[in-house]
């Protein structure tokens, strides 16, 4: 099957009846009353989108029970249950519904899991007012289904099928409307998953249409929006940009669904996609997209040339059709110990801090798994259903040899069932390694401390599989005791988790980047306060002083208006480097805003420090970028010293009196400011 040109264009998507009048519902949970209002402000710019709003993740459940909501927004940090086990129930009741996760700073190791159970896409705070709409759009777009076409669409689908588009946004749209058809009526994910392989298509095809076929930087859409649109306006009309098309091409067979995306433009570094996401490029969306890329889909690949990805979605091991699998032999059974086959209980150790088995709901792990003999006519379906479990399983007897070894194992390990039984030094084989690859002991591991320890044990590493590869595994180990309380050995589960080692360190980078600015590098005006008020409580506490500086460049907005903003924003990064070489390691130098810089000069008196701007006001000009020609950089400086008790502000309003000073007598100046002056 083959769409070229757009062909799905005037299609129509969404929930039930839905036309291009109806207003989309979106429901927006935060406790914060404030932040609860603005979100809703901002989604109801869009005339299409109405706003409804909940305190709590409670009173959410009770407005989704009532129907008509299409999206969620909400906050992760709540009182009573947290906004975590509201992605959890939505995922679970509700899983047609897009869940985005407004995250602020301390929230981001509760988001990382967010979006591990089932959230769909992530907003900073900080970035509420550039981002909510545009992402909110998208994911609605991308949840939005026409359920009448499913049944005839199981007729349609084919082993591989390919899209062509033109470099129009709307065929994005369109396109991945049909295929989330496909994929549908697949049957192998649920309508979740369904979501966020549909996120993960979107974000690669904006990439493919922007950066690829047309050229256009996303830091050129971070900076101004508008600029970007009308650049990818102007080149979709023009050679070559207009003649290139975009070719995804779909592939399923039995065990995998495969995503190709081609465009024709010039590539990029592929080295780049490899490297761990920067803090200014997770807020942009091109480090957006490679983010949700990598933790949608299970494998993410780029060619040589730069212009393709590929990507890999895994069918579940306990998809409908595994079912149909045949039996597992009963005799698979006869590794296991004599008291796995002996009519008894064996019990389990609880996670400490569990509730008394006695009292454990319906929702918890049972304190004591019965298990049938041998023959009994259901003992083949405990082993089926061990296999079928999507997390490796295996357990190790009270001598440490591994008498079961399941099918996820198998996948995750490389090793099969039968080396596993057989090979005594297969713990030793998979070469175990903490976070920062120092090999760890036998006695370190998960699986042996569980049963020297007699206590649940759990831990992050990498394994080494039977290929080479290594990958990141969240292991759990937990002792198994007969009813006599006889310690038979430990069950171990364990699961991939290299897909959140990129979601975890983007969320730490993110922490960074609300404290940095994005043209420069240098911290913000966010940081900038935070060490201003820490150096001033150490200025009352030791009285160690430190003075703070103040430069501005003088009539930047001529090189601006006369040379544009790129050559502009050429000449801060240049003047902040100039700033960034010429001061010590110790010293802050921030981005204030605008063409106003500041320098924390810890230490520092006065005197000194008026002598540093002196020599920083001196070489400037060096820092003048080629583009200005024979026009060259000046700045005006304006230097304070700390006082104890001031505050932060104080002490800024002090040395911006000084800059005020130096600007009036001519600029490309320093002048000072005393304490007596305030």
């Amino acid at each position: 099957m083959t769409i070229a040109h757009g062909a799905h264009a005037d299609m129509r998507v969404g929930d039930g009846a839905a036309t291009a009048v109806d207003q989309t519902m979106v429901l927006v949970v935060d406790d914060n009353p404030i932040d609860r209002l603005h979100a809703g402000a901002l989604i109801e710019r869009n005339a299409s989108c109405k706003v409804c709003y909940a305190q709590n993740a409670a009173e959410a459940l009770e407005r989704l029970a009532q129907g008509a909501v299409s999206a969620i927004v909400t906050d992760l940090m709540m009182e009573g249950m947290s906004g975590l086990d509201l992605v959890r129930t939505i995922r679970r009741e509700h899983p047609g519904i897009p869940v985005v996760l407004m995250t602020a700073h301390g929230s981001e190791e509760v988001a990382i899991e967010a979006l591990r159970v089932g959230a769909t896409d992530y907003v900073p705070k900080s970035r509420l007012a550039v981002e909510l709409q545009p992402i909110l759009e998208r994911v609605i777009q991308a949840a939005s289904s026409v359920s009448r076409w499913r049944r005839g669409l199981q007729g349609l689908i084919r082993k591989e099928s390919q899209f062509i588009l033109d470099n129009e946004p709307e065929e994005i749209a369109s396109t991945l409307e049909f295929v989330k058809q496909q994929i549908e009526a697949l049957n192998r994910w649920d309508k979740a998953d369904v979501l966020r392989i549909t996120i993960a298509l979107d974000e690669a095809l904006r990439n493919a249409v922007f950066h690829g076929n047309l050229g256009v930087s996303s830091e050129l859409r971070q900076g101004d929006e508008r600029r970007f649109d009308a650049l990818v306006r102007e080149r979709a009309g023009i050679a070559p940009y207009r003649d290139r098309r975009v070719v995804l091409n779909i592939f399923h067979d039995p065990k995998i669904s495969g995503f190709v995306i081609r465009d024709q433009g010039q590539g990029f570094d592929v080295s780049l996609a490899e490297r761990p996401i920067e803090p200014d490029e997770l807020l942009r969306p091109s480090g957006r997209g490679l983010l949700l890329m990598r933790s949608f889909m299970d494998e993410v690949s780029f060619n040589a040339a730069g212009n393709e990805v590929t990507m890999i979605k895994r069918r579940p091991p306990d998809d409908r059709s595994s079912a149909h699998a045949a039996p597992c032999p009963a005799d698979d059974w006869s590794v296991l110990p004599r008291t796995w086959s002996d009519p008894e209980r064996l019990e389990i150790e609880a996670e400490p801090g569990a509730d008394d088995p006695r009292t454990a709901t319906s929702d918890d792990a049972p304190a004591a798994v019965p298990l049938p003999e041998p023959e009994a006519a259901g003992f083949d379906l405990y082993k089926a259903l061990l296999d079928r479990l999507p997390d490796a399983v295996c357990f190790l007897d009270a001598d440490h040899r591994v008498v079961y070894w399941n099918e996820a194992a198998e996948r995750l390990s490389g090793y099969s069932r039968d080396e596993a039984l057989h090979q005594l030094g297969l713990l030793d084989a998979l070469k175990w390694t903490d976070h920062s690859g120092a090999a760890l002991e036998r006695e370190e591991l998960p699986f042996l401390q569980c049963t020297a320890r007699e206590r649940p044990a759990a831990a992050h590493l990498f394994l080494k599989r039977k290929d080479g590869r290594r990958i990141w595994v969240e292991v759990r180990s937990t002792p198994v005791r007969n009813d006599r309380g006889v310690l038979v050995g430990g069950l171990s589960t364990f699961r991939d988790a290299t897909s959140s080692i990129a979601v975890e360190h983007a969320f730490r980078q993110v922490r960074e980047a609300a404290e940095r600015d994005p043209l420069t590098g240098l911290a913000n005006r966010r940081h900038l306060d935070r060490m201003l008020d820490l150096h001033l409580q150490v200025l009352d506490r030791d009285h160690r002083p430190f003075c703070l500086m103040i430069a501005d460049l003088d009539h930047f907005k001529q090189i601006n208006d006369a040379w544009g903003h790129t050559t502009g924003d050429r000449a801060l990064v240049e003047f902040a480097n100039l700033l960034q070489r010429q001061c010590r390691a110790e010293d802050l130098v921030a981005r204030f805003g605008g063409e106003e810089f500041m320098v924390l000069f810890p230490d520092h008196t006065l005197e000194t420090a008026a002598r540093i701007a002196e020599r920083l006001r001196a070489n400037t000009p060096t820092a003048t970028p080629r583009e200005l020609g024979d026009r060259q950089l000046y700045a005006s400086f304006g230097v304070a010293q700390a006082v104890p008790g001031e505050t932060p502000q104080q002490l800024i309003r002090r040395a911006d009196a000084a800059l005020y000073r130096a600007k009036s007598l001519g600029r490309d100046r320093v002048e000072i400011e005393d304490a007596q002056a305030e």
